[in-house]
């Protein structure tokens, strides 16, 4: 299932393997999850706070700033 966000972009769940690719880049460290973009996900909920609490990817660094801090200049 898929739809179109206010920007006009589509917006849909990617598979791998029967996998999310989003929950698994976020497991991983590899993705940062916006819970303002996918507040009901809890998959991506557990991802994140998994990968935080285990220190794994980007969370290797504990002072890892979120990516719109970072274009604002908080680096």
């Amino acid at each position: 299932m898929s739809t179109i966000d206010r920007y006009g972009r589509l917006v849909g769940n990617v598979f791998l393997d029967g996998q999310r690719v989003d929950v698994e880049l976020v497991k991983k460290g590899c993705a940062w999850w916006y819970s303002r973009y996918a507040p009901a996900s809890i998959a991506l909920m557990r991802a994140h706070y998994t990968a935080k609490r285990d220190g794994v990817g980007l969370w290797r660094d504990s002072e890892a700033i979120e990516p719109e801090a970072w274009r604002q200049g908080a680096r």
